[in-house]
């Protein structure tokens, strides 16, 4: 598994529309701040994305990659074999 175990359910696209939410809200209202429990907002820094695979994560797509390659190359690239 790249990062946790998945199944059907998995919550990253989520995560980058709330973060594309706050950080639209903070852009276009420099001077507000969260107060509450929403306070650790106005530090919060969003450091998941796709540079955080682990070496296994990493070695996962790529092989998904030539999986895929080798699987579909011919019919949609019109690729001759190899």
């Amino acid at each position: 598994m790249a990062r946790f175990p998945t199944s059907y359910f998995d919550d990253g696209l989520n995560d980058e529309q709330f973060e594309a939410k706050i950080s639209n809200f903070t852009a276009a209202n420099p001077n507000a701040s969260f107060a509450g429990p929403l306070s650790f907002l106005n530090t919060h820094r969003y450091l998941l994305g796709e540079s955080y695979l682990t070496g296994k994560g990493a070695a996962t797509e790529f092989e998904s990659g030539v999986a895929f390659w080798n699987r579909y190359s011919r019919i949609l690239f019109d690729a001759e074999p190899e």
